[in-house]
């Protein structure tokens, strides 16, 4: 007896590195405009061949005065910082069988009169277990079934040129809630390239004991508010200083793609009611 599955639904994309599924290595490719290409491995860890599709876009993180986070598209950053237009990926679709990789190659096409700078694309994996071939001749043994789809983003970055990028910080904003302690700051960014680094921040009490600290790796696209998360159990009732360390050096970033900029360091006073 035949059985025959037919699509229900599609499930909600989970984007993340890697999954149970699928693996790609390196997460990000750096192509210069000598060698103008770069590729990704696509690795198949499950027990049957995988579907996938990859997909090319521009999209960034940012957040509003409300602080309200969103991807954001316009236009302008588009222009100025998207490689999408520039860029060819072979295969685009492709069956990856069980327990085997392949390889996903990038090529970039660039105009001649492209601008000093950075210029990034968001690769997403789309992947699904292959589909056998339905036999629609047998309309009674069909049944319902699910297909779960789930996604991969990787990052294609070309650099050309002289690189520039700095970040200037603005004011400092916090808020509790039942979890949490917020720090919000306010970054300027300037330059042709965005920032990517680590930020280091740690709270200090009246007496100049550290209270907590974190470190996290962050980027900056455009001027924006950005947003450091404390567990609040650690604090209580009072006045604190919160010191932050920034710098471009990151270790999923390889030392000769880093754009070397002085760090900074700044301290701002806040009181918790």
């Amino acid at each position: 007896m035949k059985r025959i599955f037919v699509i229900l639904m599609l499930l909600p994309m989970i984007w993340n590195i890697s999954n149970s599924q699928i693996t790609i290595y390196p997460s990000l490719v750096f192509i210069d405009p000598i060698s103008r290409s770069g590729y990704i491995r696509v690795v198949n860890n499950s027990e049957g061949p995988m579907e996938i599709e990859i997909v090319a876009s521009f999209s960034y993180k940012s957040a509003d005065s409300a602080n309200l986070i969103k991807t954001a598209t316009d236009s302008l950053m588009e222009s100025r910082h998207s490689l999408q237009k520039y860029l060819k990926i072979f295969p685009k679709r492709l069956v990856v069988q069980s327990k085997k990789d392949q390889m996903v190659r990038f090529l970039v096409m660039h105009p001649p009169d492209i601008l000093d700078g950075t210029y990034v694309s968001n690769i997403t994996l789309i992947s699904q277990p292959l589909q056998k071939q339905i036999d629609t001749t047998d309309t009674k043994n069909i049944k319902m079934g699910v297909i779960l789809k789930t996604g991969i983003i990787s990052m294609v970055v070309y650099q050309k040129g002289k690189l520039t990028t700095s970040l200037a910080f603005g004011d400092l904003k916090t808020k509790l809630d039942t979890a949490n302690l917020h720090l919000t700051f306010n970054f300027e960014k300037d330059g042709n390239s965005p920032y990517w680094g680590k930020a280091q921040i740690s709270i200090f009490d009246t007496k100049g004991m550290e209270v907590d600290t974190l470190t996290e790796p962050f980027g900056v696209y455009c001027s924006t508010n950005k947003t450091f998360h404390l567990k609040k159990d650690k604090f209580r009732s009072g006045n604190y200083t919160a010191e932050i360390t920034i710098n471009t050096i990151r270790g999923d970033i390889p030392e000769e793609r880093t754009i070397k900029v002085a760090t900074i360091t700044k301290r701002f006073e806040f009181t918790l009611p």
